[in-house]
């Protein structure tokens, strides 16, 4: 017997953002000013901008009758994430420029982070609904549910990683002095 999966079109709606404000003054480095005005905390240290995502997924099941199987009918995820930034004000036209160019490549690296998150949501759409039929439906449900948490792990594990290796993060402190 051929079973099909019905995945709703997944559309992920762009990651919401909020701002710190970081108050330059003249005499401060641009590492100084945002150091001071961070909110951002990870292990301990300081960082100056975040991504959270968050993926939630969803799939129903289908039995054959006299019970005889079950396998994913239908799933889809939906992704909410939150990208943090500064927003520098009283800076000195030098600094403002020396900011914006800093505030570009920082962007583009909490993007980064969202697109983690979009994959690992497409990722437990497509793995979901290859799962095998199962005899025993609970089973398939346990099963689904742990892949899914498994997947989370993994390109939480990859966004730390790409922290790591990232040239931009390695650079960042020459780009604010």
């Amino acid at each position: 017997m051929f079973f099909t999966v019905k995945n709703w079109s997944t559309k992920f709606d762009p990651p919401e953002y909020s701002w710190y404000i970081a108050t330059a003054k003249p005499e401060q480095s641009l590492e100084m000013v945002l150091q001071a005005a961070s909110n951002i905390h990870p292990n301990g240290g300081t960082a100056y901008g975040l991504t959270d995502w968050y993926v939630n997924w969803h799939f129903q099941w289908s039995q054959e009758k006299h019970g005889n199987g079950c396998w994913i009918s239908s799933v889809y995820t939906t992704l909410n994430s939150r990208i943090v930034l500064p927003k520098l004000v009283n800076a000195t036209s030098a600094q403002q420029e020396k900011f914006n160019m800093f505030f570009d490549a920082l962007r583009l690296h909490q993007l980064a982070h969202y697109e983690f998150g979009k994959s690992a949501a497409l990722e437990i759409e497509r793995k979901i609904s290859d799962l095998p039929k199962m005899q025993d439906c609970m089973v398939l449900e346990a099963t689904a549910n742990a892949l899914g948490e498994k997947i989370i792990k993994d390109y939480q594990t990859k966004g730390r990683a790409y922290d790591i290796s990232n040239t931009f993060l390695q650079s960042q402190h020459a780009m604010l002095e």
